[in-house]
Order: structure tokens, then sequence, then C-alpha cells
């Protein structure tokens, strides 16, 4: 029988925030204010958010929407992320910071508070300052400050960096922040090709390190030179080779040294990776499952160094394209498109077998089929959330509610349409959802 444990995990996912796991990089940043603080919403990208306590599989069908932003219809909004009490926008046309308590008054469209000039393709905030990426990346100052003047405000980074090359152009992007470090790729192309490629980590819990207009990276891993995804655990890197080439693995790597500690076999090429308390899950493309890792390798490695190391347990998967992934302490959800299926993340229960294949435990229908790319699921307060192209749905994540007992098969307790498949945050009893025309909230009615 299936464990409804996903609200009693709530509190103790919170408790380990501050212990070390994947959330700790950005816990302090959350305590003053409901935060979203990054995509994904941890180092991890585990799209999980254990403070949320508002809406709940029972009450979810009295989603409205409540607010939206202006001015972003044909602005491509890149990325948004909530923190210090403001929603900040990354588009080609800058960055632009909203005052959530201004906005949640207004009966018209919410203009920005202040907005930072620059053409932005990412975003991620921790402890008051913003970080916008684009040709290069900048920090902010959140509240705006000092740094800004005009009407409407436009402010200044507080300090900037960017890679200069001696040949070819350098592409920053997938910005992270745990246990005190922020994190990002930096790619350098030559005739549109990649030559070389780091994770570069900057120190930003010492304030000391970036007095100046300029902060310098304080660690650089080298990664590979095609596509690669990655993941923040515990003290650690963990980066995943999505190139089809021999000798594609995960490999993990100490975050304060840089020195690799452990790597999976070299049976095919990985994709995308996200990391949740103690574990890590990456896709293996190649052989169309889900491997599941101790962060620290576990017990089914050699004596070599790196140690090489095989997972724990398997999930399978049979999308064509890689799945997006998203995992609470207790469950990992696997979207393919077509569906939304949850399984155990202990790998236990409805696990079987040498080496341990697990099935699902619950299955979340998508009648409008699959949109690409497939966009991260949502998990907050027991309830799952997914977007398409034509819908943005709710589901009850502990597999009761609207669900099919005998087949395990859960409908949505709620959409809303249309929608444009963009990403979906729930923090603070609202829910943020990307469409075409900017950001729109979404409370509860009375």
């Amino acid at each position: 029988m299936r464990r409804f444990v996903l609200a009693a995990v709530v509190a103790l996912a919170m408790g380990a925030a501050a212990s070390g796991s994947a959330l700790a990089g950005v816990a302090s940043a959350g305590r003053a204010q409901p935060s979203w603080p990054q995509v994904g919403f941890d180092g991890g990208g585990s799209s999980f958010n254990p403070a949320e306590t508002t809406m709940t599989a029972g009450n979810v069908t009295r989603l409205v929407p409540r607010w939206k932003t202006a001015d972003l219809a044909n602005a491509s909004v890149r990325q948004f992320v909530i923190g210090g009490g403001r929603l900040f926008v990354a588009s080609p046309t800058g960055l632009a910071a909203y005052s959530l308590a201004r906005c949640a008054t207004l009966t018209r469209p919410c203009k920005p508070q202040w907005t930072g000039a620059g053409a932005f393709t990412e975003v991620a905030y921790a402890n008051g300052v913003v970080y916008a990426v684009g040709s290069r990346l900048s920090a902010f100052a959140a509240a705006g400050g000092s740094s800004c003047s005009g009407i409407p405000k436009v402010c200044r980074p507080q300090w900037s960096w960017a890679d200069t090359p001696p040949s070819g152009t350098a592409g920053l992007s997938r910005i992270k922040i745990a246990d005190g470090r922020l994190w990002l790729t930096d790619v350098v192309y030559l005739d549109m090709s990649p030559i070389a490629s780091h994770l570069r980590a900057f120190d930003i819990a010492n304030p000391a390190g970036c007095a100046s207009t300029r902060c310098n990276p304080v660690r650089s891993i080298s990664t590979p030179r095609g596509d690669f995804d990655y993941a923040l655990g515990t003290q650690s890197v963990a980066v995943s080779d999505g190139s089809d080439h021999k000798g594609a693995a995960l490999r993990v790597y100490d975050a304060a040294s840089g020195a690799e500690q452990w790597r999976s076999p070299t049976t095919g090429y990985f994709a995308t990776v996200i990391a949740s308390g103690t574990t890590l899950f990456v896709e293996n493309h190649a052989t169309l499952r889900v491997e599941a890792y101790p962060v620290g390798g576990g017990a089914n490695c050699t004596a070599a160094t790196p140690k090489v190391c095989t997972p724990t347990f398997l999930i399978p998967f049979a999308a064509g394209n890689p799945p997006t992934l998203a995992a609470t302490p207790t469950e990992i959800y696997v979207n393919e498109g077509t569906d939304i299926r949850a399984f155990d993340a202990t790998g236990s229960s409805h696990c079987f077998g040498t080496p341990s294949l697990c099935q699902p435990l619950a299955t979340y229908a998508i009648t409008s089929g699959p949109s690409f790319p497939l966009p991260q699921p949502t998990i907050a307060n027991g309830v799952l959330y997914s977007s398409d192209n034509a819908s943005l749905d709710a589901f009850d994540a502990t597999g009761r509610a609207g669900c099919v007992h005998a087949t395990h098969v859960c409908s949505a307790l709620w959409t809303a349409t249309p929608h444009a498949n963009g990403p979906i945050e729930v923090v603070g009893g609202t829910l943020y959802d990307q469409g075409d025309a900017g950001i729109t909230a979404f409370q509860l009615a009375p």
C-alpha cells in the first residue's frame, strides 16, 4: 500500500535544510519571507517547496487569478523567481523587479518597482541580492537602493563578472545556489562550436570577496564540451554528461576543492540530474532509465580513485525525449509528456529484482498530450502541479483525491486555461504561472 507521508515530510525537510541538504544554501534566504529563490527551487533542482502550507488537495479547486505583470507580453520572459517580497523577471529587455505587496492591491496589470538595464536569460535570489545572467553575471541589490536613479527607476549592479577568453566567445548559463556559493556554466565557443567548458563558483556568503565592482570565481571545474546538466548536493557538485559518446558518465565533485569524488559506470549517455536530500537522480537516455545514487556514491563502489559506483535502484521511462524530474524526500515524479509517474524515492516500495527496478505508485494523466520542451513538475504541500501548452493542472500528490483505486491513475483536481507551457512556482500561498502575457498570480478565492 502506498505510504501517504508527504504532509509529514514537510517539517522534516525544513529541518534538513539547515543541516546540509541541497536546500541549505537557500534556507537563510527564505526564512524572513517565503521565497522560490531559483529555478527548481533549490540547488538540487528538486522543484519541491517544503515550506508551502496554504494550498492543499482539498482547497486547490478554489484557485483563481488575482493579478498579473504588465509590459511583458513582448519581452519573452526567460526566467522568474520570488524573494525578499519581490518577483524578479529576466528577459531580453532587462531585469524587472515587482513588489508583491503592491501588485496584490492593484486591479490593473502591475508595473515594475525598478528595472536593471541589459539582456538577461536567467535570475536567482539569495540574502537580499538578485543575480541576473546574460553576457555577464550581474548582482543587484534586491531592494533597489542607492544604486538606482530616474523615473521609472533604473538600477545598476553592485558587481559583475564576465569571462574574457583569448579566443572565441563565452556563454554563461544554468545559475544555481547552495551552501553559500553561486554556480554557473561557462562555455567558450569558437565558430559556434564549444572548445572549453567549466563550472564557476562564487563565494556569495562572503561579501568581502565581492566588495568591488567585480567578483571573481573561487572554484572552477572542467565539464564536458557538449550538452550536460548539473545539480548541487550536500557540499558536492554532480555533473551529468548529456553527449552521445563513449565515456559519458555522471561525475560528482567536492564543491570546496573541485576534486572528483566518484563517477557512474560509462554504460551510456546521461541527461537531466537532480538532487533531493541525500540522493541523486540522473537519466540514462541510452537505457531509458533514471538511476538513483547516494550523493556520496554509496556502498556499491570500486576501490579505485576516483571511485566508480553503480546505482542503488532504477526507475524506467519510455519517452523518446528525456523526461523532466521533480522529487520530495519520499517520492520522485517523472514527466514523460503524456503522463507523470510517481515512484518511491527511497527505492523500497514497489521495487523488485537485482538491480532493484521500481514500478509506479501512481500515474497522473495529462490529457492534452506532450508539449516540448517538457516542463518540470512542481510539488508543494501535497499538491502536484503540471503545465503544458493547453492547460495548467493540479493533482493530489498523495494519490488519493481524483484517483482510481484499482489502477492508481489520477485526474486533475483543478485546471486553468489558456496556458503557455511555462514554469510554475508555488510560494507564500500563491501560484505563479509564466504565460504569453507575462506572469499571472493565482490565489485561493474566499
